[in-house]
């Protein structure tokens, strides 16, 4: 997931990556992580889609499809919902770790 967050990952996926069943997957990795297994993935991919609005010049909708999102209007309402700003406005804005 980490190092393919672009990657079509599916709850079949990554059990089968696992040998282990979907629900075991699910139950296991949400019990060591606290978190679900598509919401880490969704996390990751927004994560690296703010380092790429940061550091790059792809536009909004080559950044969403980089980070394995199928539509842009998604991703940016996920964005908007997880950063509080929307990812055109996020580039925008000046990196405060500067």
């Amino acid at each position: 997931m980490l190092n393919g967050p672009g990657d079509s990952h599916t709850l079949e996926s990554l059990a089968g990556r696992a040998f282990v069943s979907r629900s075991t997957f699910a139950s296991e990795f949400a019990h060591a992580f606290g978190i679900a297994p598509m919401a880490f993935v969704r996390e990751v991919r927004l994560r690296n889609a703010a380092a790429l609005l940061r550091s790059g010049d792809l536009s909004v909708a080559a950044v969403a499809a980089t980070v394995g999102f199928l539509s842009r209007s998604h991703f940016s309402r996920l964005f908007r919902d997880h950063f509080g700003i929307t990812p055109s406005g996020f580039r925008r804005r000046p990196d405060e770790s500067r």
